[in-house]
């Protein structure tokens, strides 16, 4: 909110000069995109056109304007259902954010929601979500393993547990090439480098 540039404008303003287009191509983007039943790219990509931005830019404002609106949209549907509380919900994997680790698993009373503080989006980029809480987790819910591959564990573990039982802090060990097939490898690629060249 303080411009510090010699302009005089904030990052924000910099970034989106025209913020009443903004606001109304974001919206249309949105919108037709749930109508049309399109993935959220193709909003990025018509955003990214009609501003004449950068594609990295119209994407982190889509996406996270995204999981605002499904937020406010799992909270109203959690009023009509009549549930009370709603437990944070982060991904299970590697990239999660800190504030999104240090979430997982809380719970909040639905009358306490406030998206940014205490339910989905905390950052840009936010992938967590919420879920309504019952008191009696049961199933299973995924991780994504080292290997990248999606995993089930137990529905009440939280992002800490799951951190400490599944992930390792070693670096992995890369193993040495051996110098016979090292040497083999680069002789062959330069043979065919030759070739190709002839």
């Amino acid at each position: 909110s303080k411009p510090w540039c010699s302009d005089g404008k904030t990052f924000s303003d910099r970034l989106w000069r025209d913020k009443d287009t903004l606001n109304s191509t974001l919206q249309r983007e949105l919108s037709q995109a749930v109508i049309r039943g399109d993935g959220l790219d193709v909003a990025v990509k018509n955003l990214a056109d009609r501003m004449n931005s950068a594609t990295s830019a119209a994407a982190r404002l889509v996406m996270t304007e995204s999981a605002f609106f499904a937020s406010a949209g799992q909270a109203e549907c959690f009023d009509t259902l009549g549930v009370n509380q709603y437990e944070f919900v982060a991904t299970l994997d590697d990239r999660t954010s800190p504030e999104c680790q240090d979430m997982d698993g809380k719970v909040f009373d639905m009358k306490d929601m406030q998206p940014g503080v205490n339910a989905p989006p905390l950052h840009c980029w936010c992938r967590s979500c919420i879920a309504p809480y019952f008191g009696d987790a049961k199933g299973t819910r995924a991780a994504r393993g080292e290997n990248g591959k999606t995993e089930q564990v137990p529905a009440d573990m939280t992002y800490p547990e799951w951190k400490k039982s599944f992930v390792t802090d070693e670096p992995k060990s890369i193993e040495k090439p051996n110098a016979e097939s090292y040497n083999g490898g680069i002789e062959r690629a330069c043979q065919r480098a030759l070739e190709y060249g002839q």
